[in-house]
């Protein structure tokens, strides 16, 4: 018996997941077309025609309201990756996980690794329906888009008045400043332009195709900003190596304070939430990250 039906799931959040669409594109390199890959986010609320892997090509059914008999569930952990021998001891059904590494082996000989962020660019596919939005808000000058996520952990979260004093350098720079972020997301005061909580994170992200640099945390419209190609500044505390999650520095860089604490060595996404921060939340490799640090990166993108 072999595997027609295949179960992905996604954990975490909305970065994580557009993280994982390489592996999810090696899932169906290695089944073929004649296998039905069905996807399954189980933290993100976006369904149907507003999930971020919908028009995917290596899927064939996103978050069905009933997922039904499968051959085959693959969980895609938020860091962590697998070789083939460790996906087959990770996973209950182990006949046909076993099958499936024997056709991995098969497809790709020379590389077993079938998870790995580090080399592989995350993709998001962005249709017409999403692009219009981003018509109604002509280009004018110099257009750079800031979003302060409300919701995140410490080491993501850089001070409200250190975003405002960006906001207002941005403009003295002669740029056209843009708030985007989901609904409860911070308003700037010194923004030419607020969308916070006006569009959908697919209409955001193809928003941010008509911008010349996005600034954010390391959250999902970062990876997105990423993945379209949109010359990013990621403000992330402890990881300020841009390489673990992302191969083409060419399109980011992450902005932060390198510090020996737990976070900096904890790549594991259950136990950093469940490590407490030795700063009480004032997180150092944040907080003490300067504007003109962000500001510098952002001539460095335009001077391309």
């Amino acid at each position: 018996m072999g595997i027609k039906r295949v179960l992905v799931r996604s954990y975490f959040g909305i970065g994580d997941v557009l993280l994982q669409t390489p592996a999810i594109a090696y899932i169906r390199r290695v089944l073929g077309r004649r296998v039905e890959i069905v996807h399954q986010t189980m933290e993100v609320n976006l369904v149907g025609k507003n999930s971020i892997l919908w028009g995917n090509p290596n899927i064939d059914l996103v978050d069905p309201p009933c997922v039904g008999e499968v051959d085959l569930t693959i969980n895609l952990g938020g860091y962590q990756h697998y070789s083939l021998p460790e996906l087959a001891a990770y996973h209950r059904d182990f006949t046909h996980t076993r099958m499936f590494c024997d056709m991995a082996k098969k497809a790709l000989p020379e590389n077993n690794r079938w998870v790995s962020k580090r080399g592989l660019r995350p993709v998001l596919y962005l249709k017409k329906a999403d692009r219009t939005v981003a018509k109604k808000y002509p280009y004018r000058k110099t257009r750079v888009a800031l979003c302060r996520a409300t919701k995140g952990c410490p080491q993501k979260t850089w001070p409200v008045p250190k975003w405002q004093m960006l906001a207002k350098r941005l403009r003295k720079m002669g740029c056209e400043v843009v708030a985007v972020g989901v609904d409860g997301d911070f308003h700037f005061k010194y923004s030419d332009l607020d969308l916070v909580g006006q569009l959908t994170f697919r209409e955001t992200a193809a928003f941010l195709e008509t911008c010349d640099v996005f600034i954010g945390h390391g959250d999902g419209l970062a990876v997105a900003a990423y993945a379209l190609k949109v010359p990013t500044v990621c403000i992330w505390g402890t990881f300020a190596d841009p390489t673990h999650y992302f191969d083409d520095v060419r399109y980011i860089k992450t902005v932060g304070i390198e510090m020996d604490c737990s976070y900096r060595y904890t790549y594991d996404y259950t136990t950093w939430l469940d490590t407490p921060c030795i700063y009480n939340k004032a997180c150092p490799c944040i907080t003490g990250v300067s504007v003109d640090k962000v500001v510098n990166e952002v001539h460095n993108f335009l001077a391309r």
